[in-house]
């Protein structure tokens, strides 16, 4: 731009210029320019690696955005051991779980880079960073969904298998039962003619009328495993005194505990009346008594009965060899058994019988032991918890 200059008299003298530098202006709207180009640049990456799920793919795609964003003649993925060329500049490619980097970018470049560069650099190291997280997520999920279809597979195997079994137990229970009542019925005859005029064959008689009855205790068991598994464990329910049936239960243990040198000691109240099925809880009863004189070693067997206002408790403990710890969590479970069968006959389903019927009268049954030192059962059962059954109703129970 020209300017005139006068001197005081107003005579024109002159001319002046004036010129401004117009460099460092052009340089930051270059850099701006770029640095807005490497955003933009960054964000396409970013997005296309959000979309394309193979993890080479979207290192490729880095590789050649680098390059020619940066316009430089090579860029490489190094492994987080692997020492970079002379001159790369790098960015470290890195890891959110631990401190050991995926790896590091690295540049080539022919001139020096700028401080945007840099960043721009870093930036998709990032984007390549977020993409082998996501690869490595997305395998783990896949393995994790191929564990799960197969345990679900193995999962319906075992309930095939266990369907095919209680159906089996169920098959052959029934099966067995009408021949044994026919035969039991045949050996009572017998032993009756026999008792008075051959007492010695009555004596062998009456060893295979126990066998039968054994016999029929254990089909007993096995049709009410049966029962369980179907859900149609039933109670009958009617108003009676517990504490008389623990004493009628323990005087037909009096036998059995002497041979097995267990006494029977009894701690019970003068009434425990309550709405239970009779035959169920003396089932109970039986299977927490049996237990305690076939593993009490010898020694006195306990049995205790407190009455409360809603609710009755029993505690048989006997001082014998004790249950493992690993094993106590089990014992109520089916076929599952604590002790050896070398040195301790049955099948493992009293237990089992007896947490689902205490559990279909709304109870509990617990344990605790120590090797060595014996067992305590417990059980606790509301005396009123469900209604009598005053036309014998069914009531139905717990399902295994």
């Amino acid at each position: 731009m020209l300017s005139a200059v006068r001197n005081r008299a107003g005579e024109l003298i002159g001319f002046t210029k004036i010129t401004r530098d117009m460099t460092e202006r052009k340089r930051a709207a270059e850099e701006l320019a770029e640095h807005t180009r490497q955003q933009f640049a960054v964000s396409e990456l970013g997005l296309h690696a959000l979309q394309i799920p193979e993890l080479q793919v979207v290192m490729e795609a880095a590789i050649r955005v680098a390059q020619e964003t940066l316009q430089v003649e090579d860029v490489r993925l190094l492994g987080p051991t692997e020492p970079p060329p002379p001159m790369a500049r790098t960015a470290v490619i890195h890891a959110p779980e631990n401190s050991q980097p995926y790896g590091v970018l690295a540049a080539m470049p022919k001139r020096p880079l700028t401080a945007n560069d840099v960043s721009f650099l870093e930036a998709v190291a990032n984007v390549i960073a977020a993409a082998i997280v996501r690869a490595r997520i997305e395998e783990q999920l896949r393995l994790a969904e191929r564990r799960t279809v197969e345990e679900r597979g193995r999962s319906e195997q075992a309930e095939a298998a266990l369907r095919e079994r209680d159906e089996f137990i169920s098959v052959a229970a029934h099966e067995l039962r009408t021949p044994l009542t026919a035969l039991q019925l045949k050996l009572q005859g017998l032993e009756r003619g026999l008792a008075a005029a051959d007492p010695r064959r009555f004596q062998r008689l009456e060893g295979a009328v126990r066998q039968t009855e054994r016999l029929s205790r254990l089909i007993d068991r096995l049709l009410d495993v049966s029962r369980i598994a179907q859900g149609r464990l039933d109670l009958w329910l009617e108003e009676f005194d517990l504490a008389v049936l623990v004493r009628q239960v323990a005087d037909n243990f009096r036998e059995p505990a002497a041979q097995a040198r267990a006494p029977l000691e009894l701690q019970l109240p003068e009434k425990a009346e309550g709405s239970w099925d009779r035959l169920r809880i003396e089932q109970v009863l039986v299977n927490v008594l049996s237990n305690a004189v076939k593993y009490g070693a010898g020694k006195p067997v306990s049995v205790k009965l407190e009455v409360e206002q809603e609710r009755v408790r029993l505690a048989v403990h006997d001082q014998g060899i004790g249950i493992p710890a690993e094993d106590v969590s089990r014992i109520f479970g089916r076929f599952q058994r604590a002790a050896s069968i070398r040195n301790y006959g049955g099948l493992g389903l009293g237990l089992y019988i007896t947490r689902h019927i205490v559990e279909a009268h709304r109870g509990t049954i617990a344990v605790a032991s120590s090797v060595g030192e014996g067992s305590t059962f417990s059980i606790d059962l509301p005396r009123f918890g469900l209604a009598p059954a005053a036309n014998r109703n069914r009531i139905r129970g717990a399902r295994a």
